[in-house]
């Protein structure tokens, strides 16, 4: 009984001060501003951060993600999902097993050979990068049946160099986590050789599959090599240029690499009021899966704004949810409108803050009439390097439609391990020394000594309740305290 007090005092502890509305900044290595948020729970966010480099050298961007705890207002280890290169223009499908679970992938030197990242958000150690030695077949695996798939065949790194023709065989494999290596599952055949990837789409029973490549789609079965159908696929090149005939040296200037492999089998038709979704169905025939229009002319906006047409910014949330932000001409502020199954659901209107220099890069709504925007503040220009700076920024307006500003978390985070009784501290410095002490919510000093950050600190035989540590860098000053709960 006395556990569950505990558990509902300090989840209630909790809610009292974050439950309402906040905005702040985050300090994230390589990270210039917020561009995405999936939300797994009622206090859980995947946040995604993008930067951008150029210059007088290679011009790159780096896209990395990490779980924010608003209940506590802490931030988990990042983890790179994106590597983009100039000579890399094409962002790869990133792979979701699980909320906390995923492969990042991209190509290899501009050719067609993909590298992998395995991501487990919770793992606080550094990633690891495999190259796969063979020639990627699809630009995409796909996870079903508890097993992530993929497509291969042959060819090597020099073996595709010197033969840009390939061959008709390729190879669904079972992808091994974190290694190079696949196990080969079954042998098919193309109507002709393969030149580049495309994309691979699974069936959800995993004994079946469908393939585009170029304009061309394949429908296979499990053990058996030939195609069931094959047939020209009009839209397979929708949004995108046209093949060229030629096959250049460099990978990353082959026209045909620029597949429609991030639409598979489907194609967003965007106008003026919105969208249609269209689906290519197995006899290559079109159907309608979505119409969505904007709820422009239903949105009663303030008369005494001037906004700005161009400055819409959607989010598609799924299943028939959308957020939308409209930003004012001098963009002082937002007008924030949330639809379900194309009827407003709920909109509000945030004023920035006259001292305030946050721009809004995209925006999320939550069911119980929320909004989350996303972004960044502190930008600084610098046209000598065609780059600037800028900090990471998002603004929680909770149903009220208020908010308050939330400092940065602490200059260290805490994670506790429930099934290994394990206590980790997260401090940007890994090498540093650290000097702790944890006491219990009366005062008295449970344990006290020395690690290093991620190091594990166990807490074997402890009773439950609310612990707080309390934090030194060795030969430095006090750096704060923060709670946290033992089950």
């Amino acid at each position: 009984m006395r556990k569950v007090q505990l558990i509902l005092g300090f989840l209630l502890f909790c809610s009292q001060i974050w439950g309402q509305g906040f905005e702040r900044s985050f300090s994230v290595n390589n990270g210039e501003w917020i561009s995405d948020c999936d939300s797994l729970g009622p206090d859980l966010w995947k946040l995604t951060f993008s930067s951008y480099h150029g210059g007088s050298g290679p011009n790159y961007g780096i896209v990395s993600q990490a779980i924010y705890d608003k209940s506590s207002n802490s931030l988990g280890p990042t983890k790179i999902v994106e590597r983009l290169h100039q000579d890399n223009r094409y962002r790869l499908p990133r792979l979701n097993i699980s909320r906390y679970k995923g492969v990042s992938l991209d190509l290899y030197d501009a050719y067609p050979f993909l590298n992998a990242s395995w991501i487990d958000f919770r793992d606080t150690g550094q990633q690891k990068f495999v190259d796969i030695p063979r020639m990627a077949v699809s630009f995409n695996w796909q996870y079903c049946r508890d097993t992530v798939f993929g497509l291969f065949n042959d060819l090597g790194y020099k073996d595709w160099s010197d033969n840009r023709l390939g061959n008709d065989t390729f190879f669904l494999c079972r992808m091994i986590p974190y290694s190079p290596n696949f196990e080969v599952l079954d042998t098919f055949k193309l109507e002709l050789d393969l030149k580049s990837p495309g994309t691979f789409l699974m069936a959800s029973d995993a004994r079946s599959f469908e393939y585009i490549n170029d304009s061309l789609h394949y429908h296979y079965r499990r053990g058996k090599p030939q195609a069931d159908t094959f047939y020209v696929d009009t839209n397979a090149f929708y949004g995108a240029p046209k093949a060229r005939n030629q096959y250049n040296a460099h990978f990353s200037k082959n026209h045909r690499l620029n597949l429609n492999y991030l639409l598979g089998k489907f194609q967003k038709i965007e106008h003026d009021s919105g969208y249609r979704l269209i689906e290519t169905l197995r006899d290559g025939s079109t159907l309608l899966r979505d119409d969505v229009v904007y709820p422009h002319h239903k949105i009663a906006v303030p008369r005494s704004t001037p906004w700005y047409p161009h400055n819409l910014k959607i989010k598609d949330q799924g299943d028939g949810i959308y957020t939308f932000a409209y930003r004012s001409t001098h963009f002082d502020s937002v007008y924030l409108v949330r639809t379900e199954n194309k009827q407003i659901a709920s909109q509000r209107l945030f004023l920035r803050p006259a001292n305030s220099d946050f721009i809004l890069e995209n925006v999320l709504s939550f069911k119980d009439g929320s909004f989350l925007m996303l972004g960044k503040v502190n930008y600084v220009y610098n046209p000598g390097w065609m780059e600037g700076y800028s900090k990471p920024h998002l603004v929680y307006i909770d149903k009220n439609c208020s908010y308050q500003w939330m400092e940065e978390e602490d200059a260290f985070q805490l994670h506790y391990d429930d099934e290994n009784s394990q206590l980790r501290i997260f401090y940007p410095e890994l090498d540093a020394n650290l000097n702790y002490r944890i006491l219990d919510a009366k005062g008295r000093v449970y344990k006290e000594g020395q690690s290093q950050p991620v190091s594990p600190i166990d807490l074997p035989h402890w009773r439950t309740g609310i612990y707080y540590l309390q934090l030194w860098v060795e030969q430095e000053s006090y750096i704060g305290t923060k709670p946290f709960l033992k089950n």
